[in-house]
């Protein structure tokens, strides 16, 4: 598997992938993918999905196509890009600290409510101890 699976974002992707893939109910349809262009993480992250998209077994007929877009003038992109970033911030700062942070965290709220998921240290071993056999074996040849 190519994608530099010992970056950190690559976990994310791969996690945020099989999410999408859990989200994708109804027989026939598919998810595609709008990223934002960014020339050093492109390449890497089409790698990482086309591979999922091939060989992951509950993802093979969820996983449609992946573009990548500027964020200038994709709405999207920019919420999706303002929603991580206070997230980030949100982490290390408690509600009452922040206006700025404050306003945005209670503008998302409702639309992300119970839609993000958190994971914290349990979960995430739990997750990486059942990794999915075809990704747990393509993780040990790159390894090597």
């Amino acid at each position: 598997m190519s994608g530099s699976p010992n970056k950190p974002y690559f976990l994310g992707l791969n996690e945020s992938l099989n999410d999408i893939g859990a989200c994708v109910r109804k027989p026939g349809w598919r998810v595609h993918l709008v990223c934002d262009q960014q020339d050093e993480y492109a390449d890497h992250a089409l790698n990482v999905f086309k591979w999922n998209k091939a060989h992951v077994t509950h993802l093979l007929s969820k996983l449609g196509e992946i573009s990548f877009k500027e964020k200038a003038g994709v709405g999207g992109l920019q919420a999706a890009d303002m929603l991580a970033h206070a997230c980030y911030r949100r982490q290390r700062l408690n509600v009452g600290h922040s206006n700025e942070l404050d306003s945005v965290t209670i503008r998302l709220r409702p639309l992300t409510h119970e839609r993000i998921r958190v994971i914290d240290e349990d979960q995430l071993r739990h997750r990486l101890d059942n990794v999915p056999p075809e990704v747990a074996r393509a993780l040990k040849r790159n390894a090597k």
